[in-house]
């Protein structure tokens, strides 16, 4: 039992996406929503995706400066070569002006590409679907601006809890790089 907070401690195990003990409230992160409906109007939509694209690119150059391993560099360099690709989200936008909201034409223009990767004989390119999952994931959250619920109290350090996320996806959660604009 906390005497602080008068709740029973609970022990959580996991695998560590960084070294040390991590100690506060666990923020346990939810997947990212392909559903959430937006009510936004086509241009809006076409904007939202534009801006998180943009600040997607921003986060992962920012990233990229800051990881020091050379690997995690590639992955990360290949991301973002993605993102300045106009083809990559051109079905995306193709959507967006028929109707449909922002989110929801990224993961379907994703989801091409995903399943592209996935098929390919070569093993690197089906790698790299990882990679395509995490980057769809990085804009989904900021295009619907799913992290603002997750965010700790201001001064509080936090720990966050996720299944499944690729460790460049957990660059985000830095109070310094919130994915919410």
């Amino acid at each position: 039992m906390d005497d602080r907070t008068h709740r029973a401690a609970h022990r959580i195990q996991g695998r560590s996406a960084a070294p040390g003990i991590a100690l506060g409230p666990l923020v346990r992160l939810a997947p990212a929503k392909h559903e959430a409906r937006q009510y936004r109007s086509a241009a809006e939509e076409h904007q939202a995706l534009v801006d998180a694209l943009a600040a997607s690119n921003v986060d992962l150059t920012a990233l990229v400066r800051e990881v020091g391993d050379g690997e995690a560099e590639a992955i990360l360099s290949f991301q973002i070569a993605l993102l300045e690709d106009d083809n990559l989200a051109a079905p995306a936008f193709a959507l967006i002006a028929g109707g449909e909201v922002a989110n929801r034409a990224w993961s379907a223009a994703l989801a091409l590409q995903i399943a592209s990767y996935d098929g390919a004989s070569d093993p690197y390119f089906r790698a790299r679907a990882s990679d395509l999952r995490d980057l769809r994931d990085r804009v989904l959250r900021i295009t619907i601006c799913l992290l603002r619920r997750f965010w700790p109290p201001i001064g509080v350090t936090a720990a966050w809890c996720c299944a499944g996320e690729p460790p460049a996806a957990m660059s985000q959660f830095s109070p310094d790089r919130a994915a919410c604009r």
